[in-house]
């Protein structure tokens, strides 16, 4: 515990919310990489691709079908660190070019609905691709 935290306050870890964040289709996204960062801005960084890592152009993530998300603290929540009941932004970065085709807006919610958005959207891109 951090000297500017009160004991009455049950803080939790960003790491927590890790398997609320696992990829919820492996099969169809086979790159995925999930970092927690418990800092004073708590925040989840998740990669992935929908092209397998030794298919990528020149080994870079970037020369794939991309995305990254990210999660984090809204502006409110910053003065506590990460508590069980914050909301969290999260939001989303992807090839252009390739994944244009549904671009996620950012969203601010509880940690499930933020989950629920992210995987709302990769199933949509999926199905979008197997057509």
């Amino acid at each position: 515990m951090t000297s500017h935290q009160s004991s009455s306050i049950k803080v939790a870890s960003m790491s927590e919310l890790l398997p609320l964040f696992a990829n919820p289709f492996p099969d169809k996204v086979p790159y995925w990489e999930i970092e927690a960062s418990d800092t004073l801005i708590a925040n989840l960084f998740i990669a992935g691709s929908l092209d397998p890592e030794e298919s990528w152009p020149s080994g870079v993530l970037l020369h794939s079908m991309y995305f990254m998300f990210q999660v984090n603290l809204t502006a409110a929540s910053k003065k506590l660190i990460w508590a069980p009941g914050n909301k969290v932004r999260i939001s989303a970065k992807t090839r252009d070019s390739v994944l244009g085709i549904a671009q996620f807006p950012e969203f601010t919610g509880t940690p499930e609905q933020c989950a629920e958005k992210m995987k709302k959207w990769l199933q949509s891109v999926t199905a979008y691709l197997a057509e």
